[in-house]
């Protein structure tokens, strides 16, 4: 995919794209800002388009009118929905007014990002080595999060986790193996591999062997026999990546063992043990409980009341009770707590209805989604609106 060549007058389209993908990978108010100077510069040189969609209403109505009755018939506060529909409102319209008046250059857009991500990524295996020499995080003064010596995870410059960094990286990791021979791009490929990597991201783990599993079936014709043994290592890593972290936990329980008493119960007892062993696994399992025993299963609680939901029905004993209850870990246990199975089902169809696998930048953007279903609960964070908006750019009939 070769970049449009920009013309003179068009080279304020370029300025817009870095302002947008700088966004993508600062804390929400600077992408809202750059977001905001975007649309000013396409304004002042008149090409901001305005283009009528039935979908952006219609969604926008459903989430206020849906939220309101059922934040009102549970007793939530509604203080948590308004500053939520506020921003969710600005950013679809904002990124979906970007895109629309820049649709025939997201090809130039797209380029951008991988590049964009391939320095960002160099920086990022730079401060994991530095790390290990030296013990020093060299963007510590960035990211404040402390990892611990035995399990530090690089967000390279970048203020947010390093999962959420795996998620912004999974789009370029995946384009980059799928559009080019072994050996070309190689030096991108294993920069970016090994930053995604060193985010020692358990959902990044999944996404990556689903990625290899998709590459084995549009590379190899022999795809059973490939998949197998991708399968069974990812298995076994997963095992001794929990009973690793047994050993640097007070607790000396078996992961494996608490993993299967809570797939055979189901139960709050079961669920708390988990933060013996998994954190991670702790706070997906947890979230995924509090939603499916929510209030409201089939239109959710209103959005933005996840946390409330959370506080009703766990026993804030510990600080780690908490973790994660205001995006409840996941886009996805999110939005069926906060939407219920009419979110859910919107979810799908969407990604369903705009999936254009043809084009690679469709079907890379939808490892960033998948990713974000899996682990990323903030609707309006590190680009999670713009690649929903470039998904649909790029999905059937937008081209």
């Amino acid at each position: 995919m070769q970049d449009p060549v920009l013309k003179k007058e068009n080279k304020i389209i370029a300025i817009t794209q870095w302002l947008v993908l700088i966004g993508v990978v600062s804390s929400l108010y600077v992408e809202a800002g750059t977001l905001f100077l975007a649309l000013l510069l396409l304004l002042f040189t008149n090409k901001l388009v305005i283009k009528k969609n039935i979908y952006i209403p219609l969604f926008i109505t459903y989430l206020f009118i849906s939220s309101i009755i059922t934040i009102f018939i549970n007793n939530y506060p509604f203080d948590k929905f308004f500053q939520q529909f506020v921003l969710i409102t600005c950013f679809i319209i904002g990124y979906f007014l970007y895109l629309s008046s820049t649709k025939q250059y997201i090809n130039s857009l797209f380029n951008k990002y991988l590049k964009f991500m391939v320095f960002i990524s160099f920086f990022g295996v730079v401060q994991y080595v530095i790390y290990r020499l030296t013990g020093r995080n060299i963007f510590g003064f960035i990211n404040t999060t402390e990892w611990g010596d035995y399990n530090f995870r690089v967000t390279s410059f970048l203020t947010c986790e390093p999962a959420r960094f795996a998620n912004i990286l999974s789009a370029a990791l995946f384009y980059y193996f799928v559009n080019y021979k072994i050996t070309q791009k190689l030096f991108s490929k294993i920069v970016v591999l090994l930053a995604y990597l060193l985010t020692f991201s358990f959902t990044a783990n999944i996404i990556l062997m689903i990625m290899f599993i998709i590459l084995a079936i549009m590379k190899f014709k022999k795809f059973v026999v490939l998949s197998i043994p991708i399968l069974l290592i990812g298995l076994i890593s997963f095992y001794l990546f929990n009973e690793y972290n047994v050993l640097n936990r007070p607790y000396k329980e078996s992961s494996s063992k608490i993993l299967l008493q809570v797939f055979t119960d189901f139960s709050l007892y079961n669920i708390e043990n988990l933060n013996r062993t998994n954190l991670s696994v702790y706070a997906i399992t947890k979230n995924t409980w509090v939603s499916l025993n929510s209030p409201s299963r089939l239109f959710g609680t209103g959005l933005g009341t996840h946390e409330f939901s959370h506080d009703r029905l766990i026993r804030l004993v510990n600080p780690i009770d908490s973790l994660n209850k205001q995006d409840a870990y996941s886009l996805g246990v999110r939005v069926f707590s906060e939407l219920g199975l009419v979110g859910i089902f919107l979810l799908i169809f969407f990604l369903v209805k705009f999936s254009n696998f043809k084009n690679l930048i469709n079907f890379s953007v939808f490892f960033i989604l998948l990713s974000l279903i899996l682990r990323g609960g903030h609707y309006a964070s590190n680009g999670t609106i713009m690649f929903f908006c470039l998904y649909y750019f790029t999905g059937r009939g937008n081209q």
